[in-house]
């Protein structure tokens, strides 16, 4: 019996032996960083009169890092400016004082006298003139 014993005690660890689970081999991909850009359009009212205003509004617009497109209206008086980078305060007001420092009053920045002096007299325009828009409040 103990013969029986003894060889049932073999014959178990013998096969536990065999029985290794196989191993697993863990693969490391490395993670890609995606960012998107998200376009996000800006639109605020700068006083002004005619063509030439246009291009000068636009051009100063256009200067600011990050902004892709600038349209400004002779009609409604508003600029649309498609931009894409973070839009925070410090970007809007950057844009506003740069068409500012051209010699154009916007919604949050008024022209100095001087830069507004050096306008041509077609682009003088009323700096009583109402502007407005729904995305400075």
């Amino acid at each position: 019996m103990k013969f029986i014993y003894l060889l049932f005690s073999v014959l178990t660890v013998v096969s536990c032996v065999n029985n290794k689970q196989p191993e697993v081999k863990v693969i490391e991909v490395p993670a890609t960083k995606t960012t998107e850009i998200i376009k996000s359009d800006v639109t605020f009212g700068v006083r002004g009169n005619c063509g030439m205003c246009k291009s000068t509004i636009e051009s100063a617009t256009m200067s600011i890092e990050g902004v892709d497109t600038a349209s400004w209206s002779t009609e409604s008086k508003m600029i649309s400016i498609n931009v894409s980078t973070e839009i925070n305060d410090q970007f809007i007001n950057d844009i506003h004082n740069a068409i500012a420092k051209s010699g154009y009053d916007t919604e949050l920045s008024t022209a100095l006298i001087e830069d507004y002096d050096k306008l041509p007299m077609c682009c003088k325009y009323n700096r009583e003139m109402v502007i407005a828009s729904n995305d400075t409040e």
